[in-house]
Parts: structure tokens; sequence; C-alpha cells
């Protein structure tokens, strides 16, 4: 996820779009600045970022408590977690509607003396509220991609995937639910929530989670009279 935090183990890095500056969090638990490590920051468990203004802040494994570096040094923060981000311009993508098509998968049967037909009533597109967990089920949207949780030792505990290949910044990720069109991602060190934009392929965070929901069932084949 383009602004989401990192730990130790998760990889990738954070660039503070004003100066350009890269910080990394790396397996030694400590935060490097273009690659030189930075002082008083060993125990480090999440670094992320804020704006406005850029701010990067950290959180230490001893008492999860967070700081913030003001550029010479670290400062308690105000509150227990970094401001929430700013919204994102929302992108409507435009896609030709799918239809649910009724298909005959077998001839015309009579028994006795009524004509019958199997048929399904197939639903390619996930119910609202479909949520998987590592490991366990896929969401497909309504432009078709399937979404998986991989479980994964390298960035525990999945990694999420569209169409079978890995989505950029998608490791650490616990829980992904297909809500109102939109597929969100839950980070499991924060416990933050994301959704996912196709088309810039980046992930945004929200203030709030999607809702816990009892998905509809898909429709089970049955016997007609025809």
């Amino acid at each position: 996820m383009a602004t989401k935090p990192i730990t130790p183990t998760s990889g990738g890095s954070i660039t503070v779009p004003s100066s350009g500056t890269v910080y990394t969090l790396k397996t030694d638990a400590n935060v490097y600045r273009s690659n030189t490590k930075m002082v008083n920051t060993s125990g480090t468990e999440v670094l992320a970022f804020s704006t406005p203004p850029d701010l990067i802040h950290r959180r230490l494994a001893s008492n999860h408590t967070w700081s913030s570096w003001n550029g010479t040094s670290w400062t308690t923060a105000t509150t227990t977690v970094p401001p929430v981000l700013p919204a994102q311009p929302t992108i409507t993508l435009s896609a030709p509607t799918k239809t649910t098509m009724v298909v005959t998968v077998s001839d015309v049967v009579n028994i006795d003396g009524y004509r019958y037909q199997w048929r399904t009533h197939p639903s390619s597109v996930s119910p609202n509220g479909t949520r998987i967990t590592p490991g366990s089920g896929s969401i497909t949207d309504n432009l078709g991609n399937v979404f998986t949780l991989v479980v994964s030792t390298s960035s525990p505990p999945a990694m999420a995937t569209m169409n079978g290949t890995a989505m950029p910044d998608g490791g650490n990720t616990a829980v992904m639910e297909w809500y109102n069109n939109l597929i969100y991602g839950q980070d499991n060190p924060t416990k933050f929530w994301y959704t996912y934009n196709l088309t810039t392929r980046s992930w945004t965070r929200v203030q709030t989670a999607p809702p816990v929901i009892t998905p509809t069932p898909t429709p089970t084949p049955t016997w007609t009279t025809v």
C-alpha cells in the first residue's frame, strides 16, 4: 500500500513527497533514512507516515507508544496513532454491465408426462459483504478480477493477490472484503483498513472499516417445469 505503515518483516519503504527522503524499517528494528541508521530508533515495531504536514511516525515494541520525527529528534506523539491520511479523490470506473444469464446445461427430459430442464443461475460477482481470510475463499469484483489471501511466512499472515499475482504492497494482509463495489484490506500489524484503486494500483487508508454482513447466498440449481 502506497502509504501503508511498514514493519521490520514487511519490507518496503516510505518516501516523503515534499523532500523525496526514503525511510525504511529493517529487520534489526531500526529506522533508516536514505540507508543511514537513525539514532534512538532501536526497538521500532511500526513505521508510518501522515500529511499534512509531512511527518514520519514510529511505534516502539516495548510500550506501543508513538513518536514523531521533527527533523532533529523524536518527540512523543499527541495521539496514540498517526493522524488519518486525507481522503483521496474517488475514481469511478466505467465498465460494461454483466448480465446474469440462465444457462441450459442439459436436454429437456420427460418425467411422468411433464417436461423439465436443468438450469443454473450463475452470479460472477461476489455478494456484497463477502469477507475472506488467509487461505480461505476468494472475491470476484464487478470487473471479473479474482482476489485471494495466500498464506505467507515472509509477510504474515498473508499476501493479497489479484488474478493470481501479488498485489503492490499487499503483504501482511489479515482480511479482505468486497463491499459496495470496493475492495477493502486490513493491515495486520496496525489493524488499519484500506481500499484498493485498480487504476493507480495503490491503497488508500480509510477511517471506517467495512461492516461484517451476511452475504446473500448464491441460488442453487433447480428443476423447473417448461
